[in-house]
């Protein structure tokens, strides 16, 4: 780089006071072209520390750098190595406001400018089945809700949403890409009209909220915690399921057969396979059975069937028949009949 671009960086820095930071400078090789490109931090590491210094640094280099008298003269100095000093120039713009310069090639001007996020409110909402419901609905009651695609719904609007834009937000069948659930009621378009209501403090009745349906309304009247209910003013909404439950896959090794049974039909075949092992070994006799293990027969269910009549809740042939199974595994394994009573 020429010499005589050096004293130009001196006298910028000694018209701003800032002479011990030239020393710096001349290490670095900066001139006022280069300079203009350097940014804050790479300026506060040189010596100009303060806004005010930087500010007048830049204006200074710009008016010298711009300067036609200070161009000739260094045209003249460049001589045959003004190749390597435009490569060079190049280098040092990019490896110091590399950021910079890569994000005003690639975006256009407008695009630059940061967009104003805009403010918006979530609630909850929970769309009833019956035009004629007055209390917040059961834990069963909220599952048939579900299920038939009612239910509770987290619902985003923008701060500024009229009622138009509400309503449309609340009955939107569009589709949530991550749930695949619409993100409103569409079915509410189809029951005559439906009202908003809130749950009162301390207490299951719901009442008719009497505001404007606008989002700065409504979240002025409920707050932020508490649940918007829909209600159905004309029609009751349909309950029926939208898709058929997938009963349960998962199985389990049985203990008695070592076969591999779907855990919902487990307890059947565990029943089914220990009196099948009872049945077969009916023909044993129990005389040979020690006196620990002497004890009352069981009556038959036809010998109390006068008590059966009285009470309807007796036991019938089948609990006979259980437990004399039970009675009998107990003797040949005890930790079968823990299992079998739980």
């Amino acid at each position: 780089m020429s010499t005589s671009h050096v004293p130009v960086i001196e006298k910028i820095l000694g018209e701003i006071g800032l002479q011990a930071a030239i020393e710096l400078f001349k290490a670095e090789k900066i001139d006022e072209k280069i300079a203009v490109t350097l940014n804050d931090g790479e300026l506060i590491r040189l010596g100009v520390a303060t806004i005010g210094d930087r500010a007048r640094f830049r204006q200074l280099c710009r008016q010298h750098g711009s300067d036609p008298v200070a161009q000739v003269q260094g045209r003249e100095g460049q001589g045959t190595s003004s190749g390597l000093q435009t490569r060079a120039y190049r280098e040092r713009a990019l490896l110091f406001n590399s950021r910079g310069s890569r994000r005003s090639q690639s975006l256009p001007a407008n695009a630059a400018k940061k967009k104003e996020k805009k403010r918006t409110w979530t609630t909850t909402f929970v769309c009833l089945a019956d035009r004629l419901a007055v209390k917040v609905p059961s834990s069963s009651e909220k599952q048939i809700l579900q299920k038939a695609g009612h239910g509770i719904k987290r619902i985003k609007f923008e701060a500024d949403n009229d009622e138009k834009a509400v309503l449309e937000t609340i009955t939107s069948s569009e589709v949530n890409s991550e749930t695949c659930q619409t993100m409103g009621f569409p079915k509410l378009k189809e029951c005559g009209g439906f009202e908003l209501m809130n749950c009162i403090a301390n207490c299951r009745n719901l009442s008719t909220l009497d505001c404007a349906w606008s989002a700065k309304s409504l979240k002025a009247n409920i707050g932020g915690q508490s649940r918007i209910y829909l209600r159905p003013i004309q029609k009751d909404l349909c309950t029926e399921p939208l898709t058929e439950e997938t009963p349960c896959e998962i199985k389990e090794k049985c203990n008695v057969c070592g076969q591999d049974v779907l855990v919902r039909n487990l307890r059947t075949h565990v029943y089914m396979r220990f009196e099948a092992e009872i049945i077969h070994s009916g023909s044993e006799s129990e005389e040979g059975l020690p006196s620990s293990y002497q004890v009352d027969p069981l009556p038959r269910p036809e010998e109390s069937s006068s008590s059966a009549s009285a009470n309807p809740g007796a036991s019938s042939t089948a609990d006979w028949k259980f437990k004399t199974l039970t009675y009998k595994m107990s003797q040949k394994n005890p930790l079968k009949v823990s299992f079998l009573k739980s």
